[in-house]
């Protein structure tokens, strides 16, 4: 049945495994800013796709997060040059970035407007937070 089938697939969509999301068209769409160099937070990473990218074009340093422990273990394993954290955007501590991600997981949020708040916050002073809904 195809309902089973797509149920059973992946989120995000890797060369090697597709995914109910086309992980690269979205990564095209978002015109994302030159990442060489820059720190980059990616909240709500599922299994690292961005963090992954973020790496690959020379980010200096790459977060992410997400409160599902599996998708964490999944990250770490693909993109061991990444950091990633089993946490809640609730609490993300005092560090800043220069480009936060938030791909996909802001209907997630009890208080949208408060995530979009704190996200800013963490935002260094010419930062960019990139918000996919």
């Amino acid at each position: 049945h195809p309902w089973v089938e797509r149920k059973s697939m992946a989120y995000q969509s890797f060369p090697w495994r597709p995914g109910d999301s086309r992980s690269f068209e979205k990564l095209v769409g978002l015109y994302l800013p030159v990442l060489k160099g820059r720190t980059l937070l990616d909240a709500g990473c599922n299994t690292g796709y961005f963090c992954g990218w973020a790496a690959f074009q020379g980010a200096s340093k790459v977060k992410g997060i997400d409160t599902n422990p599996t998708f964490i273990r999944q990250a770490a394993t693909l993109f061991p040059e990444c950091s990633f954290a089993c946490m809640s955007w609730d609490d993300l501590g005092p560090e800043k970035f220069d480009v936060i991600l938030c791909i996909s997981a802001i209907h997630y949020a009890r208080d949208q407007q408060e995530l979009i708040d704190l996200l800013m916050a963490r935002l260094t002073h010419d930062g960019v937070l990139v918000l996919e809904i």
